[in-house]
């Protein structure tokens, strides 16, 4: 499988990412520059830098995953020097960059099959994701993007915005501004 596009999460201020299409929250990489006080004395013993969520969309098969980049092997070394840190740090029980306490709340790694019904469809995805790349909060470490008018184009159904943006999804009915609409008149009380 060739997962043709990667996006990273790395949101300003070391904050995570509500995600619609994926039905909750990533994890954003941490940065000991973003950090004061004890959090950023923490990150910097362990190395200053702690990998977030990777999206990974295959577009031709139209499949999506959500990875941990912590526990890829290239970060496996990262990984145990931030629980060695843990273990013998003197404010031991400070957990805030605990591993497993930065993904509480957050998405469970997936991959799944996009079956073309919103929100589990491809033009969802990737119209969220070139939202949050030009808001900076998503960074693409591989492939490109398409534009907003080539999602449109090769939309396999609407696109969903979200719930909790109080939104509805766009999808290709025609244009309200082409619709006639006649005024009421009301009538007065006389």
């Amino acid at each position: 499988m060739a997962w043709d596009i990667a996006l990273d999460v790395r949101v300003k201020r070391n904050r995570n990412l509500f995600f619609a299409p994926a039905g909750g929250v990533l994890a954003t990489e941490l940065r000991s520059d973003e950090l004061r006080g004890a959090s950023g004395k923490h990150l910097t013993a362990v190395g200053g830098f702690i990998p977030g969520h990777r999206i990974e969309i295959d577009t031709r098969n139209k499949r999506v995953r959500v990875v941990d980049r912590l526990k890829l092997k290239e970060h496996s070394e990262l990984l145990e020097r931030i629980r060695e840190h843990m273990r013998n740090s003197d404010d031991f029980m400070r957990k805030d960059l605990a591993p497993d306490f930065q993904r509480e709340g957050c998405v469970r790694e997936f991959e799944r099959k996009l079956t073309g019904q919103p929100p589990n469809n491809l033009a969802t995805w990737l119209y969220h994701c070139r939202r949050e790349v030009e808001a900076g909060k998503l960074h693409v470490v591989r492939g490109e993007l398409p534009s907003y008018e080539e999602i449109q184009k090769s939309a396999d159904g609407d696109i969903y915005l979200g719930d909790r943006a109080g939104l509805t999804a766009i999808n290709n009915d025609p244009d309200f501004d082409k619709i006639k609409v006649e005024p009421k008149l009301q009538k007065r009380n006389a």
